[in-house]
């Protein structure tokens, strides 16, 4: 059978951004890519490397934008969810879950989806991930976003429709978190917590006008909010009542707690 042309008009993504939540609780790790001239002839170039910590799951979420035309490109995949799909692949035993190298080489191949389309597709802006113990080595990961409209199937792979994505990070793990990460964890301060709709923060020993960026982050990694500069006093009315994770980072350290929005 003939499988039709994909017709696929080639998005413009300016930033990806891959959040490695704890489940367990701790400090999210982000790795970047971003386009260094927009509409211009260069591709989309890896800016951190991803670094996790061994023994541990992750709840791993991504975040698309162009900020050429200020499109949440993220918001589109979810509303075309049918139609779109990432493909993973990584260095054979650098997680224990899931096993093996990914599916790019073999559709078939495990990968731990946490998000699927109407059809119950896997999409891939949610996914888990659990590191081993003394792995002792690096290496990659690699992530393949397809555009698949009308023809994304349980066997559809990583050749069929067009790409929007293709990003090779390099990956390391260490024994704990160290240093700068995690390290104003005991020095955070939120109050109210559980709260309503305000959310009071400190951050002792921050010298006033010093660069500092807070994120409110579900407890599925999804960064819902980001404020740069903010004032220690965050609306959070509009959050869904649950639980969510508060992440400060200045220009020397970051920090992390949990906290409780209720209606």
């Amino acid at each position: 059978m003939h499988t039709p042309p994909c017709e696929n008009e080639e998005e413009i993504i300016t930033d990806v951004v891959l959040t490695f939540t704890p489940v367990d609780g701790g400090t999210p790790i982000t790795a970047t890519a971003q386009d260094p001239d927009g509409e211009g002839p260069l591709d989309l170039e890896i800016v951190n490397d991803i670094e996790l910590v061994e023994s541990t799951e992750y709840t791993m979420t991504m975040t698309l934008t162009n900020s050429v035309e200020g499109e949440d490109i993220t918001e589109e995949i979810m509303e075309e969810d049918d139609e779109h799909m990432f493909f993973f692949a990584f260095t054979e035993d650098i997680f224990t879950n899931p096993l093996g190298d990914g599916n790019v080489d073999n559709r078939p191949d495990p990968v731990a989806y946490n998000d699927f389309d109407e059809n119950g597709l896997p999409v891939g802006l949610s996914t888990s991930w659990t590191t081993p113990a003394n792995m002792g080595f690096g290496g990659t990961f690699r992530l393949v976003l397809k555009h698949q409209p009308d023809i994304k199937s349980a066997t559809s792979t990583v050749n069929d429709g067009g790409t929007d994505v293709d990003l090779t990070f390099d990956l390391n793990t260490t024994t704990s978190i160290s240093g700068p990460q995690g390290a104003l964890n005991n020095q955070l301060t939120l109050v109210p917590n559980p709260t309503y709709n305000q959310l009071n923060w400190r951050l002792s020993g921050q010298r006033t006008g010093d660069p500092v960026e807070v994120r409110i982050i579900s407890v599925a990694g999804q960064v819902l909010q980001t404020y740069r500069s903010p004032t220690p006093r965050i609306d959070v009315s509009q959050l869904p009542a649950g639980s969510y994770l508060f992440h400060v980072q200045t220009e020397r350290a970051s920090g992390v707690k949990r906290f409780i929005k209720v209606d």
